[in-house]
């Protein structure tokens, strides 16, 4: 039996059991190897998932494969690939009215095009939508999506701001860092706080600083160090 399987109580190697449970015990199997960094088996998974999806017919089970899909590649660094899943997965959402599953793809489609750089993507668009979906990410989602989000839209505003625009509304990218950070250290999330007090970092020595500068420094080096 996949071993994902055996998240699901009473599951028998040969019992028909629910399908869309088994969905469910694989996306978070997949989840998990993600977060451990054991791609090739999180490719492995979601695939067998997605081979479930079609033979039974799953609409909204396959919606949630789609974007695992992308998280995958993601993942990997197959950004190019990603994107056609990220995309899907948006589009169904909004014709299914899955609001917060697309607003999940939404900002896997923004750390898509921003991993392509700001030529790549529509930039102002892409934190228009962001901005959208922010009150129901902090209302329903999780932690790891708010964070998520927050530094999206983070990376939107600098990828975008000219140097005027962000000494003349700093708050646009150092409120949604500051509460990236906050909710990466509630989850114990490294490497999401490295990237909050590295951006911090950055903005607060273009602002000149340098006091708040250096704190979000010390806070992203021992972010790293821990990390490593």
């Amino acid at each position: 039996m996949a071993p994902w399987l055996r998240i699901v109580p009473g599951v028998k190697a040969h019992c028909n059991v629910d399908v869309e449970a088994r969905v469910e015990a694989g996306e978070a199997w997949v989840e998990t190897l993600l977060a451990c960094g054991q791609l090739e088996e999180a490719a492995a998974v979601t695939a067998e998932l997605a081979a479930i999806c079609h033979h039974k017919g799953l609409q909204l089970p396959w919606v949630k494969v789609l974007l695992l899909l992308a998280r995958v590649h993601q993942a990997a660094g197959s950004v190019v690939c990603a994107l056609p899943y990220a995309l899907s997965c948006r589009n169904l959402c909004k014709e299914l009215h899955l609001e917060l599953l697309a607003a999940a793809a939404t900002c896997t489609l923004a750390e898509l095009c921003l991993a392509l750089g700001k030529a790549c993507c529509h930039v102002a668009s892409l934190l228009a939508m962001l901005r959208a979906s922010l009150p129901l990410v902090l209302g329903q989602g999780s932690m790891h999506l708010q964070v998520r989000t927050q530094l999206a839209i983070a990376n939107c505003v600098l990828s975008s701001a000219s140097p005027e625009e962000l000494v003349a509304d700093p708050d646009a990218a150092l409120a949604p860092l500051a509460a990236a950070a906050e909710g990466a250290v509630k989850l114990g999330a490294l490497r999401m706080q490295a990237e909050a007090y590295h951006l911090q970092a950055v903005v607060y020595n273009s602002l000149g600083r340098l006091e708040e500068r250096d704190l979000a420094a010390s806070h992203f080096q021992r972010c790293d160090h821990i990390a490593c």
